[in-house]
């Protein structure tokens, strides 16, 4: 019981705050005429006389207009809401000052001037034209319109309005009006009107804020003979800019040759090639393993030495390294510049609580490496060219669906750059498969997953484009999923130079070996080179393969190396020195990135009324409202 007297305390309080708000306005209007002529080609020229009483110095009124509407229609026996754009031009405001300012969504008129307030009666005419698509449906054409909208902030003592048509109504023709507020289904306003086969007329009194006038009729189907259509021309034309392009996309794919990639039998890397450069040529990338992987490479190689810092408990707290000799400048630019970092405070140099600047540093070194495959040593060819035509195509396609709506040349901008966005997205996923392929395990049931969503959202994209397309939905979809099918031949673009398949043939006999080697063959090449696990470590860290390499050396007798000291009680093995040498290296560096993540989250933490229509009081074209300013 209290909860009702208190809701209803409620809804009366509000009430009567909307009502003291809705007549507080400083202005009213005494009379209204509204006078409109609709041609055969749906186009409303519309007559404004509006005369306004000023309680308080103003300086003029302001008319809103909206630019579109909804309306629900019947479509193949289901009801739909059909949204629709306008277009209000020819604007004449009889000597009046005016300044017109259009959006997306309404056009304001400002009578008046900004330097002038005043007081009093004063009256107002404007005239317009308000140019109303075609409606995009089959079965019948209607008439909606409203001839007084539901955004006045003020009363209204009279309102009169007569439409006039050219095209004279058919036998039997209904007319309905609806009033009241927004959303009203009935007349409630108990607006007096009448109509013929040529003009509707009606009258009311004493309007409240904030209430509407809508017309609505079904006419037979080519009533209007000639309604405003979105120029066809851009979106045909995209369309064939897509197909071509994607044509070409397809040939290119289908003309380009491939070689075989013919796995050899390696016990030891490729010459001149170091464990950066092998974890560059597996996917055309640099990670920080694969430039990590060059400290036990330098070890190894005696440029350097590890040792161990244990805590108390007699566990690995870091890793120090101590340069043992230069770095020769044949190693490389990227080699060069991470050795560099490392040592650039003196021949000592401790893992831990590492710093933004050698941070900074490892990811140049990263990028150098790219350097070293150009010219004779270039890993692809292609790579370019299928960029652009994969970019090239995305904005095509992205553009014609853009310009295929009937309710503006460009009404589908936001659809025709989220399909831009997927297949530019897609076709990049696809060129970036073609450098990891050869040394990824399959991924297909990923790419099959991804396939799917990529064509449902395209799907989706395409599915509300055709409610509003001005072209055949046959083409609308043939072109968007032939766009789409380039997408998945945009890898056949891009070729193996014959320098990176005969080097990779060698990586992946390596990789195998890595993988599979048996112990017999693992005696022989340690008897012949007792360094030899040491030598292949760096290269097993970069295939991601140190726990089987290390696990196939536990039943052999492995010597601590020269170049790494422990003082750990724990017995040493390779298993011990995999674990510790990622632990000492690669997890400082991840701390690092883990705490610029966080900053960068946490920089980006800090950093940072409605209209419906179709069959009711205040929808339909036209209408709106206004105020004083």
């Amino acid at each position: 019981m209290f909860m009702n007297i208190k809701h209803k305390g409620t809804a009366i309080l509000f009430a009567v705050l909307f009502n003291i708000t809705a007549f507080s306005q400083n202005f009213s209007i005494t009379d209204y005429l509204l006078q409109g002529s609709l041609s055969k080609d749906n186009v409303m020229n519309v007559t404004e006389t509006i005369s306004v009483d000023f309680y308080e110095p103003s300086h003029g009124l302001y008319r809103e207009i909206p630019l579109f509407f909804e309306a629900k229609r019947t479509v193949n026996g289901k009801e739909k809401l059909v949204y629709y754009k306008t277009q209000v031009k020819n604007i004449d405001t009889y000597d009046e000052n005016v300044s017109i300012d259009s959006s997306s969504d309404y056009l304001t008129m400002k009578l008046g001037r900004a330097d002038t307030v005043f007081t009093g009666n004063k009256t107002y005419k404007i005239s317009y034209q308000v140019i109303i698509p075609d409606d995009r449906i089959k079965e019948d054409d209607f008439i909606f319109y409203s001839v007084l909208g539901p955004d006045w902030k003020c009363s209204i003592q009279n309102f009169n309005f007569e439409l006039n048509l050219e095209k004279p109504l058919s036998k039997g023709t209904k007319v309905i009006l609806y009033s009241g507020s927004l959303g009203k289904e009935i007349n409630t306003l108990d607006v007096a009107y009448s109509f013929d086969s040529t003009s509707i007329k009606g009258a009311a009194k004493n309007i409240p804020p904030k209430n509407a006038i809508t017309i609505f009729a079904n006419l037979p189907q080519g009533y209007f003979e000639n309604p405003y259509k979105t120029p066809t021309f851009f979106a045909w034309l995209f369309a064939i800019a897509s197909v071509i392009t994607t044509l070409t996309v397809l040939l290119y794919g289908f003309k380009s040759h491939h070689k075989k990639i013919v796995q050899t039998v390696e016990f030891y890397p490729p010459k001149g090639i170091n464990s950066a450069d092998v974890g560059f040529i597996i996917d055309n990338s640099a990670q920080d393993i694969d430039v990590l992987s060059l400290i036990p490479l330098w070890a190894d190689q005696g440029y350097l030495t590890i040792e161990e810092v244990n805590n108390k408990k007699g566990k690995l707290d870091y890793l120090v390294l101590n340069k043992v000799k230069p770095l020769e400048k044949e190693a490389g630019f990227a080699a060069n510049t991470l050795f560099n970092a490392l040592f650039e405070k003196g021949d000592r140099r401790e893992l831990k609580n590492l710093d933004n600047s050698f941070i900074t540093s490892l990811d140049a070194s990263k990028s150098l490496l790219r350097d070293k495959f150009t010219g004779d040593k270039r890993l692809y060819k292609g790579s370019g060219k299928a960029l652009g035509l994969v970019f090239l195509e995305s904005i095509m396609c992205g553009a014609f669906i853009a310009t295929t709506s009937q309710n503006g040349i460009f009404a589908n901008l936001p659809l025709g750059m989220f399909a831009c966005f997927i297949l530019m997205f897609f076709g990049t996923i696809r060129m970036q498969s073609v450098y990891s392929k050869n040394f990824k395990k399959s991924h297909l049931i990923p790419t099959i997953i991804f396939s799917v969503v990529f064509i449902g959202f395209l799907s989706i994209i395409l599915l509300i484009s055709k409610e509003s397309s001005i072209i055949p939905e046959q083409v609308l979809f043939g072109v968007s999923y032939l766009a789409a099918l380039s997408m998945f031949f945009s890898d056949k673009l891009i070729q193996m130079t014959d320098y990176n398949v005969e080097i990779t043939g060698k990586l992946l006999g390596l990789k195998e070996f890595i993988k599979v080697a048996e112990l017999p063959k693992l005696k022989m090449l340690v008897d012949e080179n007792p360094d030899y696990f040491y030598n292949i470590l760096p290269y097993a860290m970069v295939f991601g393969l140190t726990e089987k390499w290390t696990k196939q050396f536990k039943s052999l007798n492995l010597k601590n190396p020269s170049w790494y000291k422990t003082s750990s009680v724990t017995p040493f093995d390779a298993i011990y020195l995999n674990r510790t040498l990622y632990n000492g290296i690669a997890n400082p560096v991840s701390a690092v990135r883990a705490a610029q993540a966080a900053q960068k989250a946490a920089s980006h933490a800090a950093a940072g009324s409605s209209h419906s229509g179709g069959g009711f009081s205040g929808g339909g074209a036209g209408g709106g409202g206004g105020g004083s300013w």
